[in-house]
């Protein structure tokens, strides 16, 4: 069964925004700079012009970063932002303390599912 209105939302911004960018942080990886890497090594070669590029790009992924947190508050106000602090906790504790992070990451859930809204 597929989550629709308040689930979907809570599930993209929980897990997806907040979870899982706290997972990278403890792995110690940035997916970011991984992409931003391999795109250097392949396409620096190709033209002195891109160089722009590699400038642009690291805006670009900050600026969805702040459009993703106005649509957090747009949708959950104050408490959808805690839920996704939350559930970032959760995924930087993941491998420190698994029962921690399963406190946060509940916590975080149910408090994204009561506090969405349904923006149609």
């Amino acid at each position: 069964m597929a989550l629709s209105g308040r689930g979907a939302i809570a599930k993209e911004l929980i897990i997806g925004f907040g979870f899982l960018n706290g997972l990278w942080i403890a792995i110690g990886l940035n997916p970011r700079d991984k992409l931003i890497e391999f795109l250097k090594l392949n396409l620096e070669g190709l033209s002195p012009a891109l160089k722009i590029f590699f400038i642009i790009l690291p805006i670009i992924f900050t600026l969805g970063s702040v459009f993703t947190m106005f649509k957090v508050f747009r949708s959950g106000g104050l408490f959808g932002i805690i839920a996704v602090l939350a559930a970032f906790a959760a995924g930087t504790l993941v491998l420190k303390d698994w029962r921690t992070s399963a406190t946060f990451f509940v916590m975080a859930a149910l408090m994204g599912l009561m506090t969405f809204k349904d923006k149609k």
